[in-house]
């Protein structure tokens, strides 16, 4: 059976959509910070050449996983 992107999107998106959000956690929240968000981000505005602000909160998000949570892989979701 062959079936549109749209058509599946259609009938089967907000059962996707709900099981994403229960099934992924996020590690990082930019709203609400931890002592070691606060600290790594500290540590990144002494780097010579400063990350823009959507590549701070990334770096973060990926370094909490790996170093905090001791994640062996790691999806970024933006």
């Amino acid at each position: 059976m062959e079936m549109k992107l749209r058509d599946f999107l259609g009938e089967y998106g907000s059962s996707l959509k709900k099981k994403v959000v229960d099934s992924l956690r996020p590690l990082f929240n930019p709203s609400q910070k931890d002592s070691w968000d606060r600290e790594a981000e500290l540590r990144l505005e002494e780097l010579k050449r400063k990350p823009f602000p959507a590549q701070t909160r990334s770096i973060l998000a990926l370094a909490k996983g790996f170093f905090v949570e001791n994640k062996k892989g790691l999806v970024l979701v933006g």
